[in-house]
């Protein structure tokens, strides 16, 4: 899923969606809240992409046994978010380019590299989940949560709805999350496709925008050994859908080159987004190793498609270690509304027909952020997990690497260190 701001993190709002509408989460054995009264952990990640983005995020969950096996959990997040994110400019090999970003300050970038805002922000959100198990084999968790950020805020709730049938070896699920947010971006809300670097292009409302996700699921136990899980996806986004901090270039098609009085334009995206995804996943217990295999198409109706593979092997070891491999590869096809740059002039062999435009006002949408575009991505890592009598402790550590599949931007490098401390009491 691509996000709708200048920062790479997903807000406590897309991951509680995400928590909420996953179905039938499969790993090996973990502590269960079932098993105990309270139980209690925290997560450190840090996220560091190379010269640009760094984040660093803590979430501390509470889960808390109540009477008819009822759970009720609590999550606190807290992240930190500081560097520099790609602005949508194209990259000028011939001239050193001066952009501005939304608080008003000035940044020269040399010529060659990606043109990029730097920015220092951070987000608090807090979650309350109730989940409770019904007579003949019915289950039902419902959620609230809020964040907010400085010129950003999230509030909704969620349902999910379990059904287990044939002595548990089938289970059905349901589950739907929304959302209300309120964008209020630094400096006023720029005007769709007017010239940036222009303080009369802003206004000082704010906007808003509403996010409905679902997930309709069946996991199957095939035998001793396997399990599969078949998941269908729908969700809708309506209203201020546009990165108020991404800009689109207008370049001289001659000299490829900004236009002098107009170089840039603030990007258009439809206020409207209809999105889709099929996700299967199998778990297979071989003699000494643990297998997950899963696959998700997604598509939507900006005519992004996407393939997603991800493979894991863990392998359990003495003292109740635990080792785990991880591989993940991504193939994106660009938005239909997503161009480079846009161009003014005559034609040439090295420009698209599409992209010379008189004025880029007339345009029903047009962006130039990367994430809209044809990328190509791979993650490998691999996790170390280690069970004591009340406690367990694991440590993941991963690279991940982002290209441009036409090379148009640079390739990005990124690290993930991550570690959580389950306890039971």
């Amino acid at each position: 899923m691509v996000n709708p701001q200048n920062k790479p993190t997903r807000s406590i709002r897309a991951a509680l969606s995400a928590a909420t509408c996953s179905l039938l989460a499969l790993s090996t054995p973990s502590i269960k809240a079932e098993e105990v009264g309270i139980q209690a952990s925290s997560t450190s990640m840090l996220y560091a992409e190379y010269e640009r983005v760094r984040v660093f995020e803590n979430i501390i969950s509470v889960t808390k046994e109540l009477e008819n096996e009822q759970t009720l959990t609590a999550k606190f997040v807290v992240d930190v978010m500081a560097g520099a994110s790609p602005n949508g400019a194209a990259t000028i090999r011939e001239a050193t380019q001066t952009i501005t970003s939304p608080s008003g300050n000035q940044t020269n970038i040399a010529a060659g590299k990606q043109a990029t805002n730097p920015f220092f922000d951070q987000r608090m959100g807090i979650s309350f989940d109730w989940s409770k198990p019904w007579q003949h084999y019915w289950t039902t968790t419902s959620g609230i949560f809020y964040s907010t950020e400085r010129d950003y805020s999230a509030s909704g709730g969620s349902l999910s709805i379990g059904k287990d049938l044939f002595n548990r070896h089938t289970t059905l699920t349901a589950a739907i999350a929304g959302s209300y947010d309120h964008v209020k971006p630094q400096g006023g809300t720029p005007i769709e496709l007017r010239i940036a670097d222009t303080g009369n292009n802003k206004l000082a409302q704010s906007k808003h925008k509403i996010f409905v996700d679902s997930v309709l699921g069946v996991s199957q136990i095939l035998n001793r050994r396997s399990l599969l899980q078949i998941n269908y996806s729908y969700g809708l986004r309506q209203g201020y859908l546009n990165d108020p901090y991404k800009v689109i270039s207008y370049l001289d098609s001659g000299t490829g080159l900004p236009r002098i009085g107009s170089k840039y334009y603030y990007e258009k995206r439809p206020d409207s987004r209809k999105m889709q995804s099929i996700y299967s996943r199998l778990l297979h217990h071989l003699k000494n190793h643990i297998v997950s295999l899963s696959y998700r198409y997604y598509f939507d109706d900006w005519k992004i498609r996407s393939h997603t593979v991800d493979l894991k092997l863990t392998t359990p070891l003495k003292n109740q270690h635990e080792l785990q491999w991880h591989a993940r590869m991504h193939s994106q096809q660009q938005a239909y509304f997503y161009r480079y740059a846009l161009y003014n002039g005559n034609l040439n062999a090295d420009i698209n027909s599409r992209d010379i435009v008189v004025n880029p006002a007339t345009l029903n949408a047009a962006s130039a952020d990367y994430r809209l575009g044809s990328l190509y991505s791979y993650t490998l890592g691999a996790k170390y997990k280690i069970r004591f009598k009340w406690a367990e402790i694991d440590t993941r550590l991963e690279y991940l690497q982002q290209r441009d599949k036409n090379n148009l931007f640079a390739t990005l490098h990124a690290v993930i260190l991550q570690m959580t401390v389950k306890a039971k009491f």
